[in-house]
């Protein structure tokens, strides 16, 4: 086992790498679905969803990217716990009108929801939060 200390002498602490190697296995079962939606956005594009997460009240809320028709915008929505009903969502586009992906979504103590991405400024990626 090859080992790395980094060694923080004003706090004393150290950290050890280790380098661990895992399997994974595959799956070949059918999915069935209790229950499913589908989102489309207005322009009719490219639509994806990159981060989900439940509230404490069972809610389920989905975040990503949808095709404003010109570029991206970050999407959420939140629907109830059988997906039967979008409760509210949000679209984020940046104050440059670029390109705007969101990659995650959680909720706080207090229930807000959190998403964080991307946002170009006009001329770089810029790493973005919203709360």
């Amino acid at each position: 086992m090859n080992r790395k200390y980094l060694v923080l002498a004003k706090i004393g602490l150290v950290f050890v790498g280790i380098s661990l190697s895992f399997s994974v296995k595959t799956w070949a079962g059918t999915l069935i679905p209790i229950s499913s939606v589908t989102y489309n956005g207005l322009a009719d594009g490219d639509d994806w969803a990159s981060g989900i997460t439940i509230d404490g009240g069972g809610n389920i809320i989905v975040t990503g990217y949808v095709d404003n028709g010109t570029n991206d915008d970050y999407f959420t929505i939140k629907y109830n716990s059988d997906l039967s009903m979008a409760i509210t969502s949000a679209t984020y586009n940046g104050p440059t009108g670029f390109y705007d992906r969101a990659f995650g979504v959680v909720i706080d103590g207090g229930e807000n929801i959190i998403v964080a991405g991307t946002s170009v400024d006009g001329i770089n990626m810029n790493y973005f939060t919203i709360v």
